[in-house]
């Protein structure tokens, strides 16, 4: 009896052993093939009962990571999907392994006709030699071929996956589709070919202008002044004054002709810019005008004015402008008072601190007959007047061109005036333009 039961005993101890780890042995083929399900009862607190709990625990962390991976491959695929750019992932062979959405629109071929297929098929024959070995690509034009054999213009950019030990596993290839870059390029170029073509007719217009409409003028203005000298009993009063009115009509075409053509080489003149002493060319033009000063009996007053980088010609032209401006419409009771003065503008004005920019403010202000603001506007148009041709001498032209310099070197001119009062002009010039060429 005794005997029996020793050996029910060794038994029943050899189940209680044997069976957990015939569990766990079973648990771990099921697990190696993928099952991760599987979850062994824990029936002790002994050593079989804590490897079975760490069992327990280590397939739970593997469903954990399962279900993140899962998770990540899926956040990774909608936004491979969600790309603009085309995406092509290679293997090391260079053979597609992985494409998003806009791969498959932008070639014309179905997810399943493009995996699988050699980078090079897509590559036009000019492009080959890119395609071989060399995958650090970045910013590259090239053209793809697509199904229906168009070439594609794109901005190719590519890199190698590499493993721990540095070898290229894969590539990852990004394409953007630049057809609208090169259309808007080839615009370009036949745009400026255009106006290349325009401005050497104009050019010549201007030749033109100088020369041969000129010439006719002044034979004009030149016998008129012959027929006066010599005929001037025979015609009478009224032939002389038919000759004075068709003078004065050819001197202000003269005009006008002149006029044009500065307006038109300001618009034409090629950027110059260097560094000009503003104080040195209001000094210049003054002395120009002295004459003019002395019969107006003008005061002008020059404030300290810095130095800018600017096309010296043009500058010239429109302090002449302005100046001569305020001087012809000055008030025939009051001698004219001019004031010019300068300031630096920084962070502050509609048109400063732009790009980080700095502008200089110039300021011409007179006592003369103004104007109303509400054509503010208007007095910078060409051909534009406020008052009549008999009034005041000119064409209308000055404002305009003061203008366009202004706009020649990226600034900006306007005016604000008082009826019977006076007027003032601003000029905002910048400063520098090393960071605008």
């Amino acid at each position: 009896a005794s005997v029996l039961f020793t050996v029910l005993v060794a038994f029943f101890m050899n189940r209680a052993l044997t069976d957990p780890l015939n569990n766990l042995v079973a648990a771990t083929r099921q697990v190696s093939r993928g099952d991760l399900s599987i979850e062994i009862p824990i029936n002790s607190n002994d050593e079989i009962g804590e490897l079975s709990a760490s069992f327990n625990k280590m397939v739970k962390d593997l469903r954990e990571q399962k279900t993140s991976l899962v998770e990540n491959k899926d956040y990774v695929d909608s936004i491979i999907a969600g790309m603009a750019e085309t995406l092509l992932v290679l293997d090391s062979n260079g053979n597609i392994r992985t494409v998003n959405n806009a791969a498959c629109e932008l070639l014309g071929y179905d997810e399943q006709e493009l995996v699988g297929m050699d980078i090079n098929n897509l590559f036009t024959d000019d492009d080959d030699e890119h395609s071989s070995h060399d995958w650090s690509y970045r910013n590259h034009r090239l053209s793809l071929k697509a199904r229906d054999e168009t070439r594609i213009p794109v901005l190719f950019s590519s890199s190698g996956l590499r493993d721990k030990d540095g070898n290229i596993t894969g590539i990852v290839c990004v394409a953007q589709d630049i057809s609208g870059l090169k259309k808007a390029e080839k615009e370009l170029r036949e745009n400026a070919l255009r106006l290349e073509e325009s401005n050497s007719e104009l050019r010549h217009f201007l030749h033109i202008a100088s020369h041969d409409l000129q010439e006719p003028l002044r034979k004009v203005i030149v016998f008129g002044d012959r027929l006066r000298e010599k005929y001037a009993d025979t015609v009478g009063q009224q032939g002389l004054n038919y000759i004075e009115r068709m003078q004065r009509s050819t001197r202000r075409m003269q005009t006008l002709i002149d006029d044009l053509l500065t307006f038109s080489k300001v618009t034409t003149r090629e950027k110059e810019f260097e560094p000009v002493d503003l104080s040195q060319v209001a000094r210049e033009v003054i002395e120009d005008l002295e004459v003019y000063i002395e019969q107006q009996r003008a005061v002008i007053d020059i404030g300290h004015l810095s130095s800018i980088d600017a096309d010296p010609v043009l500058i010239r032209q429109l302090f002449q402008n302005l100046i001569g401006n305020s001087l012809k419409f000055s008030r025939a009771d009051t001698p004219p008072s001019i004031r010019v003065h300068g300031t630096l503008v920084s962070g502050s004005g509609s048109d400063s601190g732009k790009n980080g920019r700095e502008f200089y403010e110039l300021t011409f202000q007179d006592n003369g007959i103004g104007f109303n603001d509400k054509y503010a506007d208007r007095i910078f148009a060409v051909f534009q007047r406020l008052h009549g041709k008999n009034e005041y001498k000119g064409t209308g032209i000055g404002l305009s061109i003061c203008r366009k310099i202004a706009e020649r070197h990226g600034g900006t001119i306007s005016a604000k005036g008082v009826p019977g009062e006076g007027a003032a002009f601003t000029v905002t010039l910048p400063v520098s333009h090393l960071a605008q060429l």
